[in-house]
């Protein structure tokens, strides 16, 4: 009896420890389950996790935001669209919809958390057509849009996400959309909303319910947070976000997810442990002062050395472990005492890194002559030289040395 219970309370001790050993496990950054994400500081730009983040992917319903971003962007929120029938047509078969009927009445407002809680594809095309006039006119603002946002391997053909081949992104790309749209206090109001009401319209009678698919809103966080899922066959289940914890703002997606519907709350999952990780272990920092950080730049033609510099401090977020800082500069000129030119600043340890682009201004113009330069080399070459003749006078000390050491023996 006395080894029965022996076995118990070692059994349980086992299993106690293999669950916070597995707890542990999971904790780790590099197990999650969607092949391709990032989480991107949204101030610094630095990134604080890279999981294939440059990999093509199906960004699905994640594409509404950038749709919900141009609404926003170019309509009165309060303004009244009716439902046009083309609108309807265009909805794929399969997709999320919002119910909305033809001649159906709403506000933009209305439209805009149909489409972005309960992911909405008829309130996107009706939004779509409001905007541009018809859906392939609004993809071809979406496409502008991209590029003025630097979403160079990105390609959208709708509003909504539903699969086409020609309409996909990179999680990195997904990331720049949502940090751009997280900065409208409109867009993050709607995406921080777990619930909403669409009163009875001129169609129906009976208020619509909106719910948020995000399921991080219902968890008790210390963290803000908004976000935007999305599911197809082929993209599977997809989680963007934005968030914020003490003045520190971060960006955090997971794509080309699981593809079996019911593994949809593994994003979630994977997301709130990218963000744990990532406010527990990252901080805002100062990685170049402006007042110290000073480059030289020689103009031969005007005989001037120009001493350039940045305008402000830059800072982003780091970890606790020391950085490598290296920086290139772009070609530059300067007239007038313009600087037209750019630094290439990059920053890096083993988890993380830094790649931005800032832009060079002028701090100090100082005279140059190149028989400075000359005397420079004159001095390097005379000081070679030296070294030289000083190793020459060693080896024959050294010879004679050894000579004498050899006469004596023989003596």
């Amino acid at each position: 009896m006395i080894f029965l219970y022996k076995r118990i309370i070692f059994t349980f001790i086992y299993v106690t420890l293999f669950i916070i050993n597995y707890n542990f496990i999971y904790g780790n950054f590099d197990d999650i389950t969607e092949k391709s994400a990032i989480v991107l500081d949204s101030d610094g730009l630095s990134i604080l996790y890279n999981k294939d983040m440059n990999k093509k992917i199906f960004p699905a319903s994640t594409t509404k935001i950038l749709t919900a971003i141009l609404v926003i962007e170019n309509l009165n929120l309060d303004s009244n669209i009716t439902v046009s029938n083309e609108a309807l047509l265009n909805v794929p078969y399969g997709s999320s919809i919002i119910y909305l009927k033809q001649g159906e009445i709403l506000t933009v407002r209305q439209l805009l958390y149909g489409l972005l809680l309960p992911s909405g594809s008829d309130a996107a095309n009706v939004l779509a057509e409001a905007v541009s006039g018809s859906i392939p006119n609004f993809a071809i603002l979406m496409n502008k849009k991209l590029e003025e946002l630097g979403c160079i391997n990105t390609h959208f053909v709708n509003p909504h996400g539903f699969h086409d081949d020609n309409h996909y992104s990179t999680a990195y790309d997904m990331a720049l959309i949502m940090r751009y749209a997280s900065q409208n206090e409109t867009f993050r109001t709607i995406c921080e909303t777990k619930e909403y009401v669409i009163e009875e319209t001129n169609k129906t009678l009976v208020p619509r319910n909106l719910e948020n698919t995000d399921l991080l809103l219902a968890n008790k966080l210390n963290y803000v947070l908004g976000g935007k899922t999305g599911y197809t066959a082929e993209a599977g289940n997809v989680f963007i976000c934005y968030s914020s914890l003490n003045g520190n703002n971060i960006v955090c997606c997971v794509y080309d997810g699981l593809k079996n519907i019911l593994s949809k709350k593994t994003r979630f999952i994977d997301t709130k442990m990218l963000l744990d990780n990532s406010f527990e272990n990252f901080n805002k920092t100062k990685i170049i002062d402006k007042d110290t950080f000073k480059i030289s730049y020689i103009d031969k033609k005007s005989k001037k050395n120009y001493i350039l510099g940045i305008d402000k401090d830059i800072y982003c977020l780091t970890d606790k472990n020391p950085y490598i800082l290296s920086y290139t500069l772009s070609d530059i000129s300067i007239n007038d005492n313009v600087v037209d030119g750019k630094i290439y600043v990059n920053v890096k340890n083993n988890n993380w890194q830094l790649n931005n682009t800032y832009e060079l201004q002028l701090i100090e113009t100082k005279a140059y002559s190149d028989k400075n330069n000359n005397s420079n080399t004159y001095l390097l070459y005379i000081s070679v030289m030296l070294i030289i003749l000083i190793i020459i006078l060693l080896n024959v000390r050294n010879k004679i040395n050894r000579n004498n050491k050899l006469y004596r023996r023989k003596k």
